[in-house]
């Protein structure tokens, strides 16, 4: 069955940096689980993904405006550790 709309889709990523460094990984242990076009991940992911079926190996490049967007320091918050309820 093909990957479309309202299908629950589960699969394992790699996110690599320009470098080719892993900057984040699902591992095999905790895959991600959306709903195809439900919005719950980046319009980019549900597109790159949209048709394919289970078993599917796909390698593509999102640009920022599809994925999370670009990077701005200006949204970087730094938060006291007290705020974080259990925290040391």
């Amino acid at each position: 069955m093909k990957i479309s709309k309202n299908k629950a889709v589960t699969l394992n990523y790699t996110i690599f940096d320009e470098d080719g460094s892993v900057i984040e990984s699902s591992g095999e242990n905790d895959p991600l689980r959306f709903i195809q076009y439900q919005g719950d991940v980046p319009a980019g992911l549900e597109r790159a993904v949209d048709g394919s079926s289970p078993g599917d190996t796909l390698k593509f490049t999102l640009p920022p405006e599809d994925a999370y967007g670009q990077y701005s320091s200006d949204l970087i918050y730094t938060a006291p550790r007290r705020v974080f309820h259990g925290v040391g």
